[in-house]
C-alpha cells in the first residue's frame, strides 16, 4: 500500500509541477489514480515473490512487468485525458476517443513513461531489490528490508508534501473534479507517510521483540527453549518434556530450527531434523 500511494503523489506532484500552472486537481485524477493502481499492483507482484522462467534463470515477474506496467499506466493517463475532454457525446464516441488516448499513450507517451519508469526503478525499484536480499537472510532480514522500504516510502511522501505545499496554487480551480483531486492527493500523500513510517515501526519492534526473546533463552530465562550448538551454527529450539513414569522424558523430534547469526538475530527456519531422544531419570 505504501509503495503504490506514494509512487502515485510523487507522479503527481512532479507531473503538476512540470506540465500545469499546479494546482494539481485534474491531474490527480489522470495522472494520479492509474499511477495508484497500477504502482500497488507492482509491488504486490514483488511481495508475492513469483518468478517468471527466463532461459535457465528465474526473474522476479514484477520487475519483468514493469516495463508494459508502465507503458499500462501512460496508455490508461493518456485515455483518461481524452475521453474527459469536450462535451459527452455518448458512450461510443467516449469509448473511442478513450481508445484512442490509449494508443498515443503506449506509443508517443514513452517520451513521458520511460523517463518516469527509470525514476521509478531508481526510486522504489532499488530499495525494493535491497530489502529483497535481505529477505534471504530470514526473519531478521525481511524486518531490515521491510524498515528499509517504509522509510523509503516516508522520505519520498514528505518529498512530494513539500512539492504540494510550496506550491501557492496548489487548491486553484473551482470545478468539483480540482477540489476532489486535490484532496485525493492529500489523501495519498498522507497515505504514504502513514503507511511508510507504520512498517518501519513494526519492523523494528518484532525485530527488537525477537532479539530481547533469543537473549533471555541463551540466558535461561525462558522455559521450554534452548539455543544449541550445530555444525551450521546455534539454532533456537523447542524443549518437549513428558511424564513418564518416576522420572521425565526428553525428546527432540521433527521441530522447526531457526538459524542464528552472530549478532542473536534470527536468520532463517531450518528443516525438522532429530537432534536427540533421550530418557532422563
Amino acid at each position: 500500500a505504501g509503495v503504490g500511494l506514494t509512487l502515485a503523489a510523487l507522479t503527481t506532484v512532479l507531473f503538476g509541477s512540470g506540465f500545469t500552472d499546479g494546482s494539481f486537481g485534474g491531474v490527480t485524477l489522470v495522472v494520479g489514480l492509474p499511477t495508484w493502481l497500477l504502482g500497488t499492483f507492482w509491488a504486490m507482484l514483488l511481495r508475492w515473490r513469483v518468478d517468471i522462467a527466463v532461459g535457465s534463470r528465474k526473474i522476479r515477474a514484477g520487475w519483468l512487468l514493469s516495463i508494459p506496467l508502465a507503458a499500462a499506466n501512460g496508455g490508461l493517463a493518456a485515455g483518461i485525458l481524452f475521453a474527459s475532454e469536450g462535451p459527452y457525446v455518448g458512450f461510443l464516441q467516449l469509448l473511442e476517443k478513450f481508445l484512442g488516448g490509449v494508443v498515443l499513450g503506449v506509443t508517443l507517451g514513452a517520451l513521458i513513461w520511460v523517463p518516469a519508469l527509470i525514476l521509478t526503478l531508481i526510486f522504489f525499484g532499488l530499495p525494493i531489490a535491497q530489502a529483497q536480499r535481505h529477505a534471504l537472510q530470514g526473519l531478521s532480514g525481511e524486518e531490515r528490508g521491510e524498515r528499509t522500504v517504509g522509510l523509503t516510502n516516508l522520505v519520498l511522501s514528505l518529498v512530494a508534501f513539500t512539492i504540494l505545499a510550496s506550491s501557492r496554487n496548489a487548491a486553484a480551480g473551482t470545478e468539483w473534479y480540482s477540489s476532489i483531486g486535490f484532496w485525493t492527493l492529500v489523501a495519498m500523500v498522507s497515505g504514504g507517510m502513514l503507511t511508510g513510517s507504520l512498517a518501519a515501526a513494526f519492523s523494528a519492534l518484532r525485530e527488537r521483540d525477537r532479539t530481547r526473546f533469543i537473549a533471555a533463552v541463551e540466558h535461561g530465562q525462558v522455559k521450554g527453549y534452548r539455543i544449541e550448538p550445530t555444525p551450521e551454527g546455534k539454532v533456537l529450539l523447542r524443549v518437549s518434556v513428558s511424564s513418564e513414569g518416576e522420572g521425565y522424558r526428553a525428546a527432540e523430534f521433527d521441530e522447526e530450527l531457526v538459524a542464528l547469526d552472530t549478532e542473536g538475530h534470527a536468520r532463517q527456519e531450518l528443516s525438522p531434523r532429530i537432534l536427540s531422544n533421550a530418557t532422563y531419570w
